[in-house]
């Protein structure tokens, strides 16, 4: 028999019980262009990639959608979204952890653009979450001048700017700002850095190579911590993820009870139970038969399989995996 060596154990750093490997908030933007047939691949995707805040333009949801938006929301998760009933396309939606406190601020749409606004309060900071969508067309297909999305988008800023919270304005605008000659796009970075705004995301965002979805926010916040970056397409727009400099909170802690039945000893059991006045002289009367049964076998579980109680973390549940499941996955595409 070997002889044991303890020089030759080595220390291990005990991390403290329910804290989360990653301790930032983290922003997903995606644009899903309906997400009726996605609800799926979209919640398989939010439990992958953790996000904490998923800021999602064209929902296409209406008020009638409530299955499709229970289908969309994970565990532990909650959604609020503001649905364009009366009007083709559009909807913008915000899923996020319910250990954050989400509040509606407001929303609408103008001529030329959609948005809601939310205030979303963290353990280090409070964010005010803009989530905006233009479309090239209103649902008449009539095209709608840049020229008023530059003055509606300018009346909004003059407000929003003003916020005593984080900024961070997300969407789809619909304006090519990787080509620098492009009139739209210098009008759109021009008006930002008016407001001391900056856009954070870099690189194609749309299956044509072109930038659409972008991040916003204050130059003097510097919320945004992590690389951005363009990680899988669910339509013709990819997914934007980001980590703000902001802690998460942490997961839920419950205790749980059970019985470790399953390591009792059955002809033991059965002994007590045959021992017991429950099998040796019943009560006649039900009231007391019932109350007898209960008592003796909670006694007799008591004894051979106590209750223990355990401490877990409570984590989004991710849904049945089968087979076939893999075939409803997007596949990432890089960008």
């Amino acid at each position: 028999m070997r002889s044991r060596n303890p020089s030759n154990l080595v220390m291990v750093n005990r991390v403290p019980f329910g804290r989360n490997g990653n301790q930032v908030v983290s922003l997903c933007l995606l644009n899903s262009r309906s997400v009726r047939n996605k609800t799926a691949v979209i919640f398989d995707y939010v439990c992958d990639c953790k996000a904490d805040l998923v800021a999602i333009t064209e929902t296409w949801l209406g008020d009638h959608d409530a299955a499709v938006r229970a289908e969309l929301c994970p565990d532990r998760y909650k959604l609020l979204d503001q649905g364009r009933d009366g009007r083709r396309g559009g909807g913008t939606t915000l899923i996020f952890r319910d250990s954050l406190a989400v509040k509606k601020v407001e929303a609408g749409a103008k001529v030329s653009f959609e948005f809601s606004e939310w205030t979303v309060q963290s353990v280090s900071h409070d964010f005010r979450v803009v989530i905006l969508y233009r479309p090239q067309a209103d649902p008449d297909v009539r095209k709608i001048p840049m020229s008023i999305f530059f003055s509606e988008f300018s009346d909004s800023l003059e407000t929003v700017v003003l916020c005593k919270e984080k900024l961070l304005i997300a969407g789809d605008f619909n304006v090519h700002v990787d080509v620098p000659e492009d009139s739209d796009s210098i009008k759109l970075l021009d008006l930002l850095e008016s407001f001391s705004l900056r856009q954070h995301v870099v690189g194609p965002t749309h299956i044509l190579g072109h930038t659409l979805d972008l991040v916003i926010t204050r130059q003097s916040d510097q919320i945004i911590r992590s690389t951005r970056v363009v990680d899988r397409y669910f339509s013709n727009h990819a997914s934007i993820l980001c980590g703000l400099h902001s802690a998460k909170p942490s997961l839920a802690i419950k205790t749980v009870s059970y019985r470790k039945i399953k390591s009792f000893d059955v002809d033991s059991v059965n002994a007590d139970l045959a021992e017991s006045d429950l099998c040796r002289n019943p009560p006649d009367d039900l009231d007391e038969l019932v109350a007898c049964y209960d008592s003796t076998l909670r006694a007799v579980m008591d004894k051979h399989a106590p209750v223990q109680t355990r401490t877990i973390v409570v984590s989004p549940r991710v849904p049945w995996f089968s087979i076939t499941r893999p075939l409803f996955k997007v596949p990432r595409v890089a960008a």
